[in-house]
């Protein structure tokens, strides 16, 4: 990074192409220009089944999948039985260390897992409404060797992964199945109980196959609460299923003579559906020359991805961010270990695997802040002190020149934080959502590796931007990948432009952000009213999101287009959706339910009914009436009976866990036309309301925290 100070605006895109009216000209990565954009990681290799074969022939032996088993098993009672209810037991599991596979025996199970498929028809050719014939294979459960086998095996025969996940809730299961008629489950044994819910209800499409994703050889484990027993077995086949355990589909792919056909670089790889803004949950179609375009841009990043690497994989595979950083690691033949599963347990996976790569979303990396916080505050005053003077040294060191080791405080203040994920860790990546500089320069300085932040969305295959580590200004989601080019697009009802400046008079374009390139997703499932409002007929990919172009073209989010936000775990809110039911409330008479992306749960301005708050109050004994009302807003009591009517409304309405309002401040003006907080139509003015309460917001977040 060179000495002195390196504080300089870093070119993280230059400017190509005409100037156009009511957007910025294109930007395009430094090294790219106006010459073609990334597709390959090398020429031919277009698919992830290449990517695969690739990987094997270059290092056969090299560890690729890290798999920790249960090694026992205890049921402890939590709670005993009563007259009503039968006692509620907690399963406690110890686990092996990692137990590894190589890439040459992973692929050889791939291959035989591809032939088992062919050979039951399990992904027979389905033809949908609008997109053509598809085949496909729906996968459900946590990351494991089971859930990347049949992915692999997948694209080796041209077919689809439709990937599940519970935060979705059983509706969108139920709609998911529904809407791709898919015929093959593979589901971890865990999700029976949800999964039994929907065959409950009779909506599930053309389901006709389970796969359960566990061989024979480990359903005889003697454990204290093993969900996968004869008896559930029996209930699916209740419902006509044919179930099938992991290692039947090998043993019948057992066979060399069954040709496989793998897929090309346009056949769809996976559908990731989104959570969506009005509950429906979209189908994006990511090809396989997106998720492999995505993989090679990485080479013109910072973020160098080594053979000698080894990834902790945790994040949901079922989300893209974990599995276009799969790909990337099957190129480079990166070890990849599973996390057991257990929450709980992710630090104790750490310490054992000494992952050197560390991808995470920013309510992990808060986590981790939160804790080394918490160390501290534990320490004795002198050893405070230590480790203040540690951080501020190193601190004032990286920000003057990016240095962000320190010979004496390395070993003596940040060995035992870099131990918290193995004392191995060289770089991290943080995406999904948007996270405080000063939390990724204090965990910079803790861990001493950089940490790179990626700005995106599944329809672009994960980062359309990403950061790097000469920057040390921040702030910003730095500059476009190498194979997308980006532009900001005016949107005059929110007053955001292409012709805007800073404070001082000096350019600083603002306006939706826009992506074009081979990362692109192809639609959405059988929905081509929303692909057409998402990508326009110059095929650029609309976000939703606004974006500020800052000296260097560095790119900054600051705010949204529609009246969605997202919170820190990567969870889009639609907050009219969750206002509906809300203002039902015998003690709402306006509502604005809003949040912060760097917080995990949302809150709410709300003007109070004045009758019935009095009522409630008077209740608790607060000599509460129309003309002191405004003294008693801040009664604790009264806020939680408000949470808790909301809670129960949110709930009965199908409100998920993030969904639930957590926190309130009471207001008794109004929200009109004249004060500028409705539309002539009258609804809310959300950007007014949320920049008039500000302060209140900011309150609301820091006191859920003490």
């Amino acid at each position: 990074m060179g000495s002195g100070s390196s504080r300089q605006v870093v070119e993280y895109g230059v400017f190509i192409g005409e100037e156009r009216e009511g957007e910025t000209r294109i930007v395009r990565h430094p090294q790219i220009k106006d010459g073609e954009l990334i597709r390959e990681p090398k020429p031919g290799m277009d698919t992830i089944w290449k990517a695969i074969e690739f990987a094997v022939k270059a290092h056969p032996k090299r560890k690729f999948l890290g798999t920790r088993y249960v090694k026992t098993s205890e049921k402890i009672e939590k709670k005993p039985a009563t007259a009503n209810s039968p006692a509620q037991y907690e399963v406690k599991n110890t686990f092996t260390d990692f137990i590894w596979e190589s890439y040459e025996d992973v692929f050889s199970s791939v291959n035989q897992y591809a032939r088992g498929l062919l050979k039951l028809n399990l992904c027979p050719e389905i033809e949908s409404k609008t997109d053509g014939a598809f085949k496909f294979i729906g996968i459900w459960g946590k990351n494991r060797r089971e859930w990347v086998i049949s992915d692999l095996a997948a694209h080796g025969i041209g077919a689809t992964v439709i990937t599940l996940y519970d935060t979705l809730g059983d509706d969108t299961v139920e709609y998911i199945l529904d809407q791709t008629k898919l015929t093959t489950l593979v589901v971890e044994e865990t999700k029976f109980k949800i999964l039994e819910k929907v065959l409950k209800s009779k909506k599930y499409g053309n389901l006709q196959n389970i796969v359960i994703m566990k061989s024979k050889l480990h359903k005889v484990q003697n454990l204290a609460d093993d969900p996968m027993n004869e008896e559930k077995i029996k209930k699916l086949k209740d419902y006509n299923l044919n179930v099938y355990w992991f290692d039947d589909i090998l043993e019948a792919g057992n066979d060399p003579s069954i040709e496989i056909c793998p897929a090309t670089s346009e056949t769809i790889a996976t559908f990731c559906y989104t959570s969506g803004t009005t509950g429906i949950p979209k189908g994006a179609m990511l090809p396989h020359r997106g998720i492999i375009a995505e993989t090679a841009a990485i080479d013109y990043t910072h973020a160098e991805i080594k053979e000698t690497d080894v990834h902790l994989s945790f994040l949901p595979l079922a989300h893209v961010m974990e599995r276009v950083f799969l790909t990337a690691c099957i190129l480079r033949n990166v070890a990849v270990g599973f996390a057991c599963g257990d929450v709980s347990k992710l630090m104790e996976d750490a310490k054992i695997l000494k992952p050197t790569i560390f991808l995470g979303v920013p309510k992990i990396f808060e986590r981790i802040y939160k804790r080394i916080i918490e160390i501290k505050e534990s320490l004795c005053w002198v050893k405070q002190k230590l480790l203040d003077r540690a951080i501020n040294t190193k601190k004032a060191s990286y920000l003057a020149n990016g240095n962000l080791t320190h010979l004496l405080y390395d070993k003596m203040v940040f060995g035992k934080i870099r131990e918290t994920l193995g004392g191995h860790v060289r770089l991290m990546v943080t995406g999904s959502a948007p996270i405080s500089k000063d939390i990724l320069d204090f965990l910079r300085i803790c861990f001493s590796c950089p940490i790179f932040e990626g700005y995106g969305q599944t329809e672009c295959c994960a980062a359309s931007a990403v950061t790097r580590t000469d920057d040390l200004i921040g702030g910003n989601v730095g500059g476009p990948m190498a194979s997308c080019e980006l532009k900001l697009v005016d949107v005059p009802s929110l007053k955001y432009f292409s012709t805007d400046k800073d404070e001082n008079g000096n350019p600083m374009p603002r306006g939706e952000i826009c992506c074009r390139g081979p990362i692109l997703f192809k639609g959405y499932f059988n929905d081509p009213e929303n692909t057409q409002k998402t990508i326009d007929s110059d095929g650029w990919l609309h976000s939703g999101d606004i974006g500020a172009l800052l000296p260097g073209n560095a790119l900054k989010i600051i705010d949204r287009v529609k009246n969605i936000f997202k919170l820190s775990q990567g969870e889009y809110v639609a907050p009219e959706k969750l206002e509906v039911p809300l203002v039902k409330s015998k003690y709402v008479n306006q509502i604005c339910v809003t949040g912060e992306s760097t917080e995990d749960h949302v809150i709410a301005i709300i003007v109070p009914k004045k009758a019935e708050t009095i009522d409630f109050l008077k209740s608790i004994n607060v000599e509460a009436d129309f003309d002191n009302l405004h003294t008693h807003l801040n009664n604790d009591a009264l806020k939680k009976e408000i949470l808790k009517d909301l809670e129960t409304l949110g709930r009965t309405n199908g409100a998920k866990g993030f969904e639930i309002v957590k926190n309130v401040h009471l207001i008794l003006d109004e929200f009109t036309e004249d004060n500028n907080l409705l539309t002539p139509t009258k609804k809310v003015k959300r950007n007014e309301v949320k920049s008039k309460y500000q302060k209140e917001i900011t309150e609301m977040y820091a006191s859920k925290k003490r």
